[in-house]
């Protein structure tokens, strides 16, 4: 797909995709976006915020293994040709990651570089979650998650973050919830981890954890009757102070 805008600023996203047997496919995408092209009704499709200022390439693979087991692997390495948000000079960076997973189990190790006015930044990541059946009705997942940071020139960062967490169903569809207890620490802002949790409808979470502390959450959805839903969220997080946030919402279908 090729573009230009009134500008006569161009753009272009190429790619190709093989599909092989078992599920396995592979993937591969280029992205060439002018430092001057403006899509004003356009999504974003590449690293930054707005799809301008951006030479990238990006490949990915999806393999079955044994077992049911599976492995995604990606390289997204992208080029800034002009200063950007929070750097003032054209830059580069990339990201790599390698996962394997079967159900509620998952191995996943990330790598990415970043430039910005602060410096080069080189962060590590990994991550590792289980899951199992306590009975029909609940499962507990656990997980935990270990980072570095590297800031050239600078002394690297450690951060680390763990939760268990308590899903519960009935098997009627009327009553679903999840609670959720976690554990946090990081050197600094930069070695912050992003824990998902699970919200009210149409709505999303992903706080980011830094300093020393304890967050939880407890997350309802209550359906009495088949055009009635309810969803109660309330999450608390522990640091210096004690922060609470109260989500309600009523759904009514006609």
């Amino acid at each position: 797909e090729a573009a230009l805008d009134l500008g006569k600023a161009p753009a272009v996203v190429a790619g190709v995709i093989h599909y092989g047997q078992d599920g396995n496919h592979s993937g591969l995408l280029l992205r060439y976006f002018s430092p001057r092209y403006t899509a004003a009704y356009g999504a974003p499709l590449g690293r930054n915020s707005s799809s301008s200022n951006e030479w990238s390439v990006q490949l990915a693979t999806t393999r079955s293994l044994f077992n049911r087991w599976k492995l995604d692997g990606s390289l997204w390495a992208f080029r800034f040709p002009e200063p950007r948000y929070l750097c003032r000079e054209p830059s580069y960076g990339w990201d790599t990651r390698v996962q394997v997973y079967k159900n509620k189990h998952r191995f996943l190790l990330r790598q990415q570089r970043a430039l910005s006015d602060k410096g080069i930044l080189d962060k590590t990541s990994l991550s590792l979650r289980t899951g199992f059946a306590l009975s029909d009705s609940f499962t507990l997942v656990l997980r935990s998650d270990g980072t570095y940071c590297y800031l050239h020139e600078n002394p690297g960062d450690w951060g680390v973050a763990a939760y268990a967490e308590l899903e519960y169903d009935n098997g009627k569809g009327k009553i679903r919830g999840s609670f959720r207890a976690s554990c946090f620490y990081t050197g600094s802002w930069e070695s912050r981890i992003y824990l998902y949790e699970r919200d009210v409808l149409y709505g999303f979470s992903i706080p980011a954890l830094y300093g020393k502390g304890i967050r939880s959450y407890l997350n309802l959805r209550y359906t009495p009757v088949s055009f009635l839903d309810l969803w109660f969220k309330v999450a608390c997080t522990l640091k210096e102070t004690v922060a609470i946030q109260t989500k309600i919402q009523l759904r009514i279908r006609f």
